[in-house]
């Protein structure tokens, strides 16, 4: 909410209706789209969205060669990040080159319009990944949970490398950089990951990902 600024009066002044329309329209102006339902019930809210990127695995006593199963990566798109509808027929990391990966644990609506106030993104850097750098993490927005091509919107990304480059599990910061501070009441938020463009993939990998994003309940200045 923006501060209210009313020029002071003084001895002598011609109290004039311009002059009080003027100070009580600067006012208006500032409280107008502030003092309102949403505003007043969630006056500058925090919340924190936190979001990984899991391996699950399946036991069971009758069939000790069961393995590990997917819960939180599938394939959006071999080429097209801005579609809603996912391509994948099943949960687990895609490996081929250039291709991009939905979160599936991060699609969250927004209660109410949110503004961005920290976002805190680590990756455990594994040994293990060979030829990884240039992926792509990507924070979208819109405002349809599905759909065709277009449907969503980059509001932050970055570029990072999960390999650890040596033989023990690294925990490595990532940076992201926004273009877009604010999100919709009742939009759709979701993380998504391309794979390097070049190179390869080792094994049935994909990265660690441990992502908090704090907002507060957005208002109008």
């Amino acid at each position: 909410m923006a501060y209210i600024n009313i020029t002071g009066d003084s001895d002598g002044d011609l109290h004039t209706a311009a002059m009080h329309n003027s100070k009580f329209g600067a006012i208006a102006s500032v409280l107008n789209g502030n003092v309102d339902h949403d505003n007043l019930t969630y006056p500058r809210s925090l919340l924190t969205w936190n979001i990984t990127t899991n391996k699950g695995y399946m036991l069971d006593d009758n069939d000790p060669d069961i393995g590990t199963t997917w819960s939180d990566v599938a394939l959006l798109s071999a080429t097209d990040k801005t579609i809603g509808t996912l391509s994948a027929t099943a949960n687990g990391p895609i490996l081929t080159t250039g291709y991009y990966i939905a979160v599936l644990s991060s699609y969250i609506k927004a209660p109410v319009a949110l503004e961005h106030v920290a976002t805190s993104v680590i990756c455990i850097d594994d040994p293990a990944f060979t030829n990884s750098a240039g992926m792509e993490l990507i924070f979208q927005t819109s405002s349809a949970l599905a759909g065709g091509s277009g449907t969503y919107s980059d509001i932050a990304t970055a570029t990072f490398d999960p390999d650890a480059g040596g033989v023990a599990l690294t925990p490595t910061e990532i940076a992201m950089s926004y273009s877009s501070n604010t999100i919709a009441a009742n939009s759709f938020f979701r993380v998504i990951y391309r794979n390097p463009t070049s190179g390869s993939l080792a094994g049935d990998l994909m990265p660690n990902l441990k992502i908090a994003i704090t907002w507060k309940a957005y208002t109008v200045s």
